[in-house]
């Protein structure tokens, strides 16, 4: 069975990377934010410049553990923007939502140390990517993760980090309902039961998915991990 529409096959593992501090909140920012609702925000930020604002001004960083108690919490940018607060997951999630209906495909790089065999999903980040004449920039819940496009290419964003593997995900093509879904995403990965989970490309990635029914399936793998811990 193939995981189709499952935000986790893109937003998946724990964040790592703490937020610079140094950005202080701008109170008068944050109270005509907090006073729109999810969608008059979607209609009011219209750049990556803007959208970064938000992040860094209004956004606060969490874990879920912190915030909810437990781990691997994935919402919505309709309950993200409610409560305030997320981690590099929903920092993201909330880029891609917030340029929707601006023009920007709402990708994420998801960003991994491969660890042998069996790369480690808590040890990674996710930023939100998107490209303005030939170059890359880039969009997430830490001031340092909000670059202007200025990287040739996805590896060397990746280098930066100084990530070992990566892959990208249409945000939109996996999970249609992102930005308004009421429902918590990590209980569409459990409602998969015992099913083997495959990611299924066409683009020859033989690592992290299978082409042709041959691949290593490594993200399936780290699914059906995270899948059991959840239970």
């Amino acid at each position: 069975m193939k995981l189709k529409n499952i935000i986790l096959s893109t937003l998946l593992g724990a964040s790592i990377f703490l937020p610079n501090n140094s950005f202080s909140k701008n109170l008068e920012y944050s109270k005509k934010i907090r006073n729109m609702n999810y969608e008059e925000v979607i209609k009011e930020i219209k750049t990556p410049k803007e959208a970064t604002k938000y992040l860094t001004e209004f956004l606060s960083y969490k874990t879920d553990k912190e915030q909810y108690g437990e781990k691997n919490i994935y919402l919505s940018f309709k309950h993200i923007h409610k409560n305030e607060i997320d981690d590099c997951n929903g920092g993201a999630l909330t880029a891609a939502a917030l340029l929707s209906d601006d023009g920007y495909e709402p990708l994420v790089l998801t960003m991994l140390e491969k660890g042998g065999e069996k790369p480690n999903p808590s040890m990674g980040h996710i930023i939100f990517i998107y490209k303005k004449e030939n170059k890359w920039g880039t969009l997430g819940i830490n001031p340092s993760d909000c670059q202007e496009p200025k990287y040739s290419s996805i590896e060397e964003i990746v280098q930066r980090y100084n990530f070992i593997t990566y892959f990208i995900k249409n945000i939109k093509e996996e999970y249609p309902d992102y930005i308004d879904n009421d429902i918590n995403m990590r209980q569409k990965l459990l409602d998969t039961g015992n099913e083997e989970l495959i990611e299924g490309n066409n683009w020859n990635d033989t690592y992290w998915g299978m082409c042709r029914g041959k691949g290593k399936n490594k993200l399936g793998e780290i699914l059906m991990r995270v899948r059991e811990e959840l239970r």
